[in-house]
């Protein structure tokens, strides 16, 4: 584990590398932690469980690396279990279940909003028979609105909304 102000070997291998090949000033090297995504360590948790390396060594692998930015042991067990049982890509699968929203239902949403702009997301869901969090997904992530002074207003006007 890391210890504050203390970098571990690999750690520092890799980041003097990185500053080496790339130029990087030593005070840009901290945000490198950041760019290991989770995809990128989970890549890298299929390459080691594919060398027979155990969850712990992943995990420690990991936290010397990425710091903080490391997903948690649990998860790197469960990556690694799937990864030795023969799981090909380190991609999220889609969840099961209906979608968030149907269509329709967006629809309906918007035809509400366009009768007028002034109703609550209590009445909304009401009205539409959905419950309080898929009315304001709907609102906020499909239809682009945002309330404002009691309106229901879109995110970026058009030159005549203006």
């Amino acid at each position: 584990m890391q210890q504050e102000g203390r970098v571990l070997p690999l750690q520092a291998y890799i980041l003097e590398a990185v500053h080496h090949e790339m130029g990087i000033h030593s005070s840009q090297l901290i945000v490198l932690r950041w760019m290991f995504t989770k995809l990128k360590q989970r890549s890298w948790l299929k390459i080691e469980a594919g060398r027979s390396k155990t969850e712990i060594e992943c995990y420690r692998g990991l936290i010397e690396v990425c710091g903080t930015a490391a997903i948690p042991y649990r998860t790197v067990a469960r990556w690694v279990q799937a990864f030795r049982a023969g799981r090909q890509n380190a991609t999220d699968q889609p969840r099961p279940g209906p979608p968030s929203a149907t269509e329709g239902q967006v629809t309906s949403l918007a035809t509400l909003l366009e009768t007028d702009r002034r109703w609550t997301i209590r009445e909304l869901a009401c009205e539409t028979g959905l419950s309080h969090t898929p009315v304001l997904h709907i609102l906020k992530e499909r239809l682009h609105v945002r309330k404002i002074a009691s309106r229901w207003v879109p995110y970026s006007l058009t030159e005549i909304q203006k």
